[in-house]
């Protein structure tokens, strides 16, 4: 990994210990094949691949001009990193989009093989789950309600929108389990468990 300065880190623990952002290409390694539910082809075929990419397009340009605004208000949902890029490493992270870190965590301490094998130890080593909820930092229920980035055409909705993107866990692929409600996996059903 390349040397990125302090805002590429993130999560300082009680230790002190920082976790750093290492990008999609990492996650790949173990979460691209069939075996695995195929997380990466899942991202990469999203729109939250491209959400960074988007910023330099006409329909951006035009709002941000439109409402005589500054582009940095856009990074924090349309990267993982949640601002402007600084340096080199940071324009890699930023050029992922909105990628499995912006989810489940920097991931520099829970990436490894033996760590990502136990629920326990992806959250003691500062893994998130990822909740539903999540997704409304973000993406308005209702456009009605507050300003929303030019891309939402109309309300969103999680539980719908998750059908969309909805990955299997390397561990159980019959279930993914986020925060303790179990959404099925399969494309044409959706339950959660209250």
């Amino acid at each position: 990994l390349v040397d990125s300065p302090c805002s590429s880190w993130v999560n300082q623990d009680e230790h002190g210990e920082s976790t750093r952002f290492i990008g999609s290409n990492r996650c790949k390694t173990c979460h691209e094949t069939n075996s695995s539910g195929e997380q990466y082809k899942i991202w990469l075929n999203s729109a939250h691949s491209n959400a960074y990419k988007t910023l330099f397009s006409k329909v951006a340009k035009d709002f941000i001009a439109l409402k005589q605004m500054d582009s940095s208000n856009c990074y924090k949902c349309h990267t993982s990193v949640s601002h402007k890029p600084l340096n080199e490493y940071e324009l890699k992270l930023a050029d992922d989009g909105v990628s499995c870190e912006a989810c489940h965590g920097a991931g520099s301490r829970y990436s490894t093989f033996e760590i990502m094998q136990d629920s326990l130890a992806f959250e003691m080593n500062g893994g998130v789950r990822g909740s539903l909820e999540d997704c409304y930092s973000c993406h308005a229920k209702d456009i009605n309600d507050k300003e929303v980035c030019p891309f939402q055409k109309s309300n969103f909705s999680a539980e719908k929108e998750w059908l969309k993107i909805q990955h299997p866990s390397t561990r159980n692929r019959k279930y993914l389990l986020i925060n303790n409600n179990s959404i099925k996996t399969n494309k044409d059903t959706i339950s959660q468990k209250k």
